[in-house]
C-alpha cells in the first residue's frame, strides 16, 4: 500500500457524510459504482426501495411523460415560468402544451369569424394583430397564420384598419393604461379578443364616434362604456367582465352582450348599481346567457320599436 493509498483510506473512514466522499467517486469507474448500488438494493427493505425510486430517481421515470404534461398544462403560460427550468423534458413539456392550447384558441377564433353574423373579418383584405408585453416574436401558430407582430396595443390601436382583429395576450399585468377616446374613430369591424387566460384586462376609455365592434373574453376598468353609433351598427360583447362598469346604450344601435359577467364588488350603496342603461333611440339588445351580480338592469323609457331580448340571464 502506498502512501497515497493510505491517506485517501484513512479520508473515507473519517467521512461522516455522503457529500464528502462525491469527490472521490469521480474517479471510480462507473461499471463498479452500478454493480454496488445494484448489488445493495437487493439487500434493502422493499419499503427503503420505494423511498430511494421516489426521493432519489427523476420524476420522469416515476410517472408516464403523458401524466406530467397533462399536469404541467395548468401552468401559466404567462408570467413566470419556472417550471420551464426544472429539465429538457419539461420545458419541451410546456412548449408542447404551450401550442396545443393557441392551436385550439385560434381555430376556436377562426371558426367564430366563420359563423358568426356580426364579424366582418377578410382574410384576404384584413390582418390579425398580435399585441403582447412582453414576447418579442410571434408563437410558432401565430407565424404559421400570418399574424402581424407582436407589438403594444397604442401601436396596434395606430395601424389598424376597418375589418382588422387585435388579439390581446394576457400578462401579469396586462393593459390597464387608458385607451385614446378617438382610437376608433371611422373604423368599423375591429375585433379585439383576449386569449391565454380568462379575462384579459383592458382600460377604458370615454365614448367615441366608434362603429361596429366586437369585444371577447376581456375585462373593462371601471367606467362608462358608450354605445351610441350610427344606423345598421352593432356592438357585441362576448364572455366579458364588467366589474364596475355601466353600458349606455342608444343611437339606433343593436347590441349584443353574450356570456358575460357584471359584478359590481362592492354593494354597500344605497341603490342598487346600474349594469346597463338603453336610452329610447336604442334598437335591439340582446341579453343571453348573462350574470347580474349586486346590479340592475335599467331600460329607462325604451320605445315600443325597440326590442329587448334576455335570455337565461340570471
Amino acid at each position: 500500500m502506498t502512501a497515497n493509498t493510505a491517506i485517501v483510506q484513512n479520508f473515507v473512514n473519517d467521512a461522516n457524510t455522503l457529500t464528502e466522499l462525491y469527490p472521490l467517486l469521480q474517479h471510480i469507474p462507473l461499471e463498479n459504482i452500478k454493480h454496488f448500488i445494484q448489488s445493495e438494493t437487493e439487500q434493502l427493505s422493499p419499503a427503503t426501495v420505494k423511498s430511494m425510486q421516489y426521493n432519489a430517481l427523476p420524476i420522469e421515470i416515476i410517472l408516464p411523460p403523458q401524466l406530467v404534461q397533462y399536469c404541467l398544462s395548468f401552468n401559466s403560460f404567462h408570467g413566470k415560468r419556472h417550471a420551464r427550468l426544472v429539465s429538457k423534458a419539461w420545458c419541451e413539456y410546456c412548449q408542447r402544451n404551450e401550442a396545443m392550447y393557441y392551436k385550439n384558441v385560434y381555430e376556436a377564433i377562426i371558426s367564430e369569424c366563420e359563423h358568426n353574423q356580426h364579424i366582418r373579418f377578410n382574410a384576404d383584405m384584413n390582418r390579425t394583430i398580435v399585441v403582447h408585453r412582453n414576447l418579442q416574436r410571434l408563437l410558432p401558430i401565430e407565424s404559421k397564420l400570418g399574424f402581424t407582430g407582436p407589438m403594444y396595443l397604442t401601436q396596434a390601436l395606430e395601424v389598424c384598419k376597418s375589418g382588422d382583429r387585435i388579439i390581446l395576450h394576457k400578462s401579469k399585468e396586462d393593459y390597464p393604461g387608458p385607451i385614446p377616446h378617438n382610437a376608433f374613430d371611422n373604423k368599423e369591424h375591429i375585433q379585439l379578443i383576449g386569449v391565454g387566460g380568462r379575462f384579459v384586462k383592458l382600460g377604458m376609455w370615454p365614448g367615441s364616434k366608434r362603429k361596429s365592434m366586437y369585444f371577447e373574453n376581456l375585462e373593462f376598468s371601471k367606467g362608462t362604456i358608450y354605445c351610441f353609433t350610427g344606423i345598421e351598427d352593432t356592438v357585441v360583447f362576448k364572455n366579458c367582465r364588467f366589474p364596475a362598469n355601466d353600458i349606455k346604450i342608444g343611437g339606433a344601435i343593436d347590441v349584443v352582450i353574450d356570456g358575460c359577467l357584471f359584478e359590481f364588488e362592492c354593494n354597500t350603496t344605497p341603490k342598487p348599481w346600474t349594469a346597463i342603461r338603453i336610452n329610447t333611440n336604442a334598437r335591439t339588445v340582446r341579453i343571453i346567457n348573462s350574470r347580474f351580480v349586486n346590479c340592475v338592469l335599467r331600460t329607462g323609457d325604451f320605445k315600443p320599436s325597440g326590442v329587448i331580448q334576455i335570455q337565461e340571464s340570471l
